[in-house]
């Protein structure tokens, strides 16, 4: 008995242990951390991982398996973000940066120990949703269900792979500096803006496509064709912190999954801490690194001054602390602008950044406590979820794994083009058919009309003869 008892376990055991491949060479360090955590957690649960990036896994575990394609992927190696700010929301379309990425996946293809990961079997493939097209053509050789881990709400173009369109009366463009809340004028930009998002977008299509054809064979399918394929998409977003937006099945909300609670500062750190001036600290020091999380986690922690990042952001929520923000790029003003409005900070222009402005923002955000008293409001509604965020990844993962690439959950509208979601024909058939009941009744009108007329004239050509 106790020899069945023990296969039974290793059965289990072996039933639940599925092998994930998770694909990240062209993504910054931020953009690792949202995943690290699901990461982390499935190996524990028995699952081995293969992580394919550029930067090394500080994770230590038998179940982890890194391969690092190339040292270190930095967005803005090539460009200080300062001036790329200067050009505002344009800044960011730069032929430099497609360039650099472009570069990434030619590494990563050469990369050998990389293309014989062709030769194994995976049950899951995690990716990051930007900038890595190139390696759809890789995946789709894999024959393995697909989720996309989308560090930021999701653009209008990648929400639209599964079927969910974005309106921009109300969802702003991610690279744009409009909170939730937008005028007319801003509405018009958002909406323009969008459009334009799509068309850099499906610009870059093409050379990631002939990438993968070049390295794996000229018969794949075409990429819009395999990300059409695609089983789900992990959002590092949630409603609480983020303006609402409609939503799939198959995109589900993560944001803070890489939240935690405070652990004990380093001796130093904490020391510093603690005898820091309830008002003005002695000194300034300078670190490389800090422990964010549990410095934010701090009881004597009362501000936080960021670059509007969306992880140490929601990291600030999620311990209540209310933020300066001073952003820089890409999704960093919709996030600050968004807090703004929500109460929970003060926005600074770096470009036109004076020291008073700094002392002020300081002051205000410190001396007010509406500021503190609504960061610990939506540090409450972050926190109060059915279940944990990383727990929510970890689940929708296996989910995919059992279910064999849950198809079940794609709506319809992927399969619609743009005239048939929108109702576009359906519109114009109604206005077709209303003109033609108009067309009609006119004619039927101008009829009895014609025969009203012609009536009285026979009526009036007797009475004209008798006299």
């Amino acid at each position: 008995m106790k020899s069945l008892y023990f296969l039974a376990l290793l059965f289990v055991a072996q039933g639940l242990s599925e092998n994930i491949l998770v694909l990240c060479p062209m993504c910054s360090r931020s953009h690792k951390n949202i995943i690290e955590p699901t990461i982390e957690k499935l190996a524990a649960r028995n699952h081995s991982v293969t992580i394919v990036s550029s930067f090394r896994t500080l994770m230590a575990s038998p179940n982890i398996r890194d391969i690092v394609v190339m040292e270190g992927f930095n967005y803005f190696s090539y460009k200080n973000p300062l001036d790329t700010r200067k050009h505002g929301p344009l800044g960011m379309i730069d032929r430099n940066f497609f360039k650099a990425v472009l570069e990434g996946c030619h590494l990563t293809y050469q990369n050998q120990e990389f293309m014989k990961l062709l030769n194994t079997n995976f049950d899951l493939v995690i990716m990051d949703a930007f900038n890595h097209h190139c390696l759809q053509g890789f995946v789709h050789k894999l024959k393995a269900p697909v989720i996309w881990s989308m560090p930021l709400p999701a653009p209008p173009p990648f929400a639209m792979h599964f079927g969910n369109y974005l309106p921009p009366s109300f969802v702003p463009d991610p690279i744009l500096t409009f909170g939730g809340k937008m005028n007319i004028f801003e509405r018009l930009l958002n909406f323009v803006g969008s459009k334009m998002y799509w068309g850099v977008y499906f610009s870059c299509l093409g050379e990631h496509e002939r990438i993968y054809k070049k390295y794996l064979g000229e018969d794949l399918p075409a990429l819009a064709d395999i990300e059409s394929e695609v089983s789900l998409m992990l959002l590092n977003s949630h409603f609480s912190v983020n303006p609402p937006r409609p939503t799939m099945p198959d995109t589900v909300e993560i944001g803070g999954v890489h939240c935690r609670e405070g652990r004990p500062l380093p001796k130093e750190l904490e020391q510093f801490i603690l005898e820091a001036d309830e008002d003005l600290p002695k000194n300034v020091r300078l670190y490389e690194w800090l422990p964010l999380q549990d410095i934010l986690a701090h009881p004597k922690t009362k501000m936080f001054m960021t670059h509007g990042g969306l992880l140490s952001s929601q990291e600030a929520i999620y311990h209540a602390v209310p933020m300066v923000g001073i952003p820089l790029f890409c999704d960093q003003d919709l996030n600050i602008r968004h807090y703004t409005q929500a109460g929970i900070a003060v926005t600074l222009e770096i470009l036109t950044l004076e020291e008073e402005d700094v002392s002020s923002a300081i002051n205000t955000v410190l001396n007010n406590p509406n500021y503190k008293n609504k960061v610990q409001e939506m540090s409450q509604r972050f926190r109060d979820q059915p279940i944990a965020a990383i727990d929510k990844a970890v689940f929708w993962a296996e989910y995919v794994i059992r279910h064999k690439g849950a198809s079940h959950m794609r709506s319809v509208a992927r399969n619609l083009n743009f005239i048939q979601y929108h109702c576009i024909d359906v519109f114009a058939i109604i206005i077709l058919v209303t003109f033609c009941l108009f067309g009609v009744l006119a004619a039927l009108i101008l009829k009895v009309y014609s025969k009203i007329f012609a009536n009285n004239e026979a009526a009036v050509e007797p009475k004209k003869k008798d006299l």
